[in-house]
């Protein structure tokens, strides 16, 4: 019974121990079936917010175990949308969905990182990686479990610093951006990506869910734009495109970032019937602007 939380201990108590057994049988993966993408923002010393972009790719066996890596990249809004890369931030991560724990691990090490515990209780402490150190580790404590806007969230305190992080169930560590090895001050993830889907926004000022769009491999420089329709969507066999503004080429892709269809002429319907069913992206490129539309195969 996990509704909304009182705030007497023994009651607190009673709906730690009833929220871990619902969740026996194992939680939510932190990763989609083929993607998952997470923006966050980070705030240093002297720079403003700035988005940052870290894609899941594909499973790399590391001592006998399988890892996700996970590619960073800086992404900034300045005339456009554009992605820096930087591969020298990259790392791994593995997971166990029966105890729903996260680990990572850097290329240069050989230990696994726990950053994540979704079955931790009330009371309960845990070591995790320090912010501004990584071979250094923080003692954190649970204050409070809860579900909140549909995800079973944990939320732990820094005893000697205060600061905050949060486990989400199917999203991750609110703090994920810490891992990159910077040296940071205010570390937030706010949005989570899996398969293309947006599942997971956090609200803060200045930023918005128009702010969480996904981005393929290799697809840069593009933005929304109001300007280019399609209809229908969600589809079936055929779609049409049209534009208030010239346009010069259309392609579709899949949430891959693997070209699908080139060369589309839009004069006329366009044929999908081919394509199995699932999500793809339309990038048309006009006179003016680029941008990107999700289509819904049916």
């Amino acid at each position: 019974m996990k509704t909304k939380k009182l705030l007497l201990c023994s009651v607190a108590l009673c709906y730690t121990t009833v929220g871990f057994a619902q969740h026996q049988n194992g939680f939510q993966s932190f990763f989609g079936l083929e993607s998952t993408e997470w923006n966050g923002v980070t705030e240093y010393y002297d720079v403003p917010w700035e988005n940052q972009l870290l894609r899941i790719t594909n499973d790399t066996l590391i001592s006998d175990m399988y890892f996700k890596k996970v590619e960073y990249s800086a992404v900034y809004w300045h005339n456009g949308y554009s992605e820096g890369r930087d591969s020298s931030l990259d790392f791994f991560l593995r997971e166990d969905t029966a105890t729903g724990k996260l680990w990572c691990r850097f290329p240069d090490g050989n230990a696994d990182l726990i950053i994540a515990d979704m079955s931790l209780s009330i009371g309960d402490t845990i070591w995790l990686p320090n912010y501004v150190d990584y071979r250094d580790s923080v003692m954190y404590t649970v204050l409070d479990t809860l579900t909140q806007d549909g995800y079973y969230t944990i939320t732990l305190i820094d005893e000697f610093t205060e600061r905050s992080i949060m486990f989400i169930e199917g999203v991750g560590c609110s703090n994920l951006l810490d891992y990159l090895r910077l040296h940071i001050i205010g570390s937030r993830m706010v949005c989570c990506h899996k398969d293309g889907e947006l599942i997971y926004h956090y609200s803060m000022e200045g930023w918005s869910e128009e702010d969480c769009v996904v981005r393929p491999v290799g697809i840069n420089d593009c933005v929304e734009n109001q300007k280019v329709h399609i209809w229908p969507n969600p589809c079936n066999d055929w779609i049409y495109i049209n534009s208030d503004e010239y346009i010069e080429s259309a392609k579709i892709y899949d949430m891959m970032g693997h070209l699908i269809l080139d060369n589309i002429s839009c004069k006329d319907k366009v044929c999908i019937k081919n394509l199995p069913q699932g999500i793809y992206l339309l990038f048309v490129e006009t006179n003016y602007s680029k941008s990107q539309i999700k289509i819904i195969k049916q």
